[in-house]
């Protein structure tokens, strides 16, 4: 199957995602606990869902959705691809390089570790 994409470990769980049969309970599970997240990330940050999904360029929201991008990416192990659907649709570039603004942010800056601490345990209640 040729989709003109390159060659990578991404795209090929990209491409099978269309042809693979899914499990329609973890599938479930999985939509509620990304839910729970964005409802944690949301109120954590004082920010709405609408503003967490939506374009904006405000410093506070693009830090709590990259926060998201991170958790999803290191603890539910989604695909960059399928983080930008969950979030109206963002280029999967877009999705790594909040994802690695976060990683990097996490070797300079305590507070960024206590933000995703904090969630990780609201998100195990």
């Amino acid at each position: 199957v040729s989709m003109n994409l390159p060659f990578t470990v991404e795209n090929v769980y990209y491409t099978l995602d269309g042809i693979m049969p899914k499990n329609k309970n973890n599938e479930n599970k999985d939509d509620q606990a990304v839910e729970k997240l964005k409802d944690v990330v949301s109120s954590y940050f004082q920010i709405s869902k609408t503003d967490l999904l939506s374009a904006s360029r405000k410093p506070n929201i693009v830090y709590a959705r990259n926060i998201c991008f991170y958790i999803l990416r290191t603890e539910f192990k989604l695909q960059l691809v399928k983080i930008g659907e969950i979030f109206g649709g963002k280029d999967h570039t877009t999705v790594n390089y909040g994802y690695e603004r976060i990683k990097d942010m996490l070797n300079e800056n305590n507070n960024t570790k206590n933000d995703i601490q904090y969630i990780k345990e609201k998100l195990l209640k």
